[in-house]
């Protein structure tokens, strides 16, 4: 097994698959509600609120990536509230949280990703036991899914 930790955002994306989901190349083209951006960014602040930008932006790829999965929820409230996320309920969401979140949305789909389409797990200071481990950003362990990708 190789633990790769990624020190700067350009070393997360070397493991592209395939192309952009549904042709998806910028904020504007997610059709999220305000509802559903305040829940990511509630569950981002949770997950992530004191870690940075690299971890923070690899929570949203994360609920992107299994936004655009076929083996998800097809909606971000479904994704979120589903049990596996966190969500901060005091409303402070900091402007960084916000910033990374946005960062994120506007490279999905693009080669400044930061993490590949099908890592779909993190955890909090260690891997999970199932997946592939991939990097660490922050205190948060990213893993890919076992299965093969087209």
């Amino acid at each position: 097994m190789i633990n790769i930790i990624c020190s700067v955002a350009i070393a997360c994306t070397l493991q592209f698959t395939h192309h952009s989901p549904k042709g998806v190349y910028g904020v504007e083209r997610y059709n999220i509600t305000a509802e559903q951006m305040d829940l990511v960014y509630r569950c981002v602040m949770s997950e992530a609120g004191g870690d940075g930008a690299l971890s923070q932006q690899g929570v949203t790829t994360v609920i992107l990536n299994r936004l655009f999965s076929p083996n998800f929820p097809d909606s971000i409230d479904e994704i979120i509230v589903s049990g596996q996320f966190s969500t901060a309920d005091n409303g402070d969401i900091t402007d960084e949280v916000r910033r990374n979140v946005n960062i994120a949305l506007m490279r999905y789909g693009t080669r400044s990703q930061i993490l590949p389409y099908n890592c779909y797990y993190f955890r909090a200071w260690e891997y999970h036991n199932f997946g592939i481990p991939y990097c660490q950003l922050g205190n948060n362990f990213f893993s890919l899914s076992e299965e093969a990708t087209d």
